[in-house]
């Protein structure tokens, strides 16, 4: 996982897509993903609709490697979510996030270490970071992740097993279908 502070002049690539969970946009440069954006939504996603498709007039040949990869890799988490098992994670470009802190390694453990199908609690999160009492800098991490999906903020449950929040709280029903999905059980 890439990340920098520094002010890195990247050229921009954006992909729409439509996706199971609602419209999603995905922004990259050459060096890798900068942002996903997901929509936030009070409603059940469709469980029956597993693909992705691209919107409007960009084409999967015109895109640069990352998006392409990154594409291919919701297409498969989409698909079937334990297929992401056997996929390298897309690159990351990062940029609003420093390299060697708090919050990178904790994104970094998430995204390499909690596999679809299973979630973590905040503080089993500071615990595996190294700090076990940062639960509320494990949320503040959560807040700030710009590659939601690939670093599965939606892992992150409660103590008690409880969904939490996602989103900011506009997104939990996006959340319970993300982890039905990946056949993690949770409490509701």
């Amino acid at each position: 996982m890439k990340s920098t502070n520094n002010a890195v002049r990247c050229s921009l690539q954006l992909l729409q897509l439509s996706t199971p969970i609602g419209p999603v946009k995905v922004t990259g440069c050459d060096q890798g993903i900068h942002e996903i954006k997901l929509t936030p939504t009070d409603k059940a996603p469709c469980g029956k609709l597993r693909s992705v498709t691209i919107d409007g007039e960009e084409r999967k040949q015109d895109l640069s490697g990352p998006l392409k990869e990154c594409l291919g890799w919701l297409e498969s988490f989409f698909k079937d979510a334990s297929s992401i098992a056997s996929l390298p994670l897309p690159p990351l470009h990062m940029t609003g996030i420093k390299s060697d802190t708090f919050v990178s390694k904790v994104l970094h453990t998430l995204a390499h270490d909690i596999p679809a199908g299973e979630t973590i609690s905040y503080g089993g999160l500071a615990e595996k970071v190294g700090n076990p009492k940062a639960c509320r800098a494990v949320g503040m991490a959560m807040r700030i992740n710009q590659v939601p999906l690939v670093v599965p903020c939606h892992r992150v449950v409660n103590s008690d097993g409880s969904l939490g929040n996602y989103m900011s709280g506009k997104g939990v029903a996006i959340k319970k279908f993300l982890l039905d999905h990946e056949g993690a059980k949770v409490e509701t």
